[in-house]
């Protein structure tokens, strides 16, 4: 019998919740929505500038992984699964290597750099979940807006 991941779990321990305290509109909105977290999926963390995108993935996995800071601005995503030891690759640059934990800031500050591929060894990410820590979101007249809603067809926003 295969352990649940624990973010599975408090999903599971929520959907209990919403049925004991009759909330049977939200219990089945989380339980369509726990049918779709199959192994595998992408979660992408995108949002405005400098409102902690990084910050809220490193502390996903315990880790210091994503650059942050006031003046560090995450330029290229970065792609975050599960790895036996820890691994980074710049991708569209020549890499010089270095840290995992500072392989987001040197693709960061890479003109060639079209993202950043990186693995760590972490419960959350085991079950086959993907992290992606993605570049701000365009505001209304900056370069590459209008971004379309989601990023595949099949990519549910919530």
């Amino acid at each position: 019998m295969t352990t649940a991941p624990p973010w599975l779990e408090l999903l599971d321990e929520t959907i209990r919740a919403c049925d004991q305290f009759d909330r049977p509109d939200l219990g089945e909105r989380l339980r369509a929505r726990r049918a779709g977290l199959a192994a595998g999926r992408r979660v992408v963390v995108f949002g405005c500038a400098g409102q902690g995108k990084s910050q809220l993935v490193n502390a996903l996995l315990g880790a210091q992984v994503c650059a942050v800071g006031d003046d560090v601005t995450t330029a290229v995503p970065a792609v975050l699964r599960h790895a036996a030891t820890p691994t980074a690759a710049l991708l569209g640059a020549a890499d010089r290597g270095g840290p995992v934990e500072s392989a987001t800031a040197r693709a960061n500050a890479d003109p060639d750099a079209t993202g950043t591929e990186i693995g760590l060894p972490r419960a959350l990410l085991s079950s086959g979940l993907v992290l992606v820590d993605a570049p701000r979101w365009p505001t209304r007249g900056a370069p590459g807006w209008p971004w379309p809603r989601s990023p595949r067809p099949t990519a549910r926003c919530w």
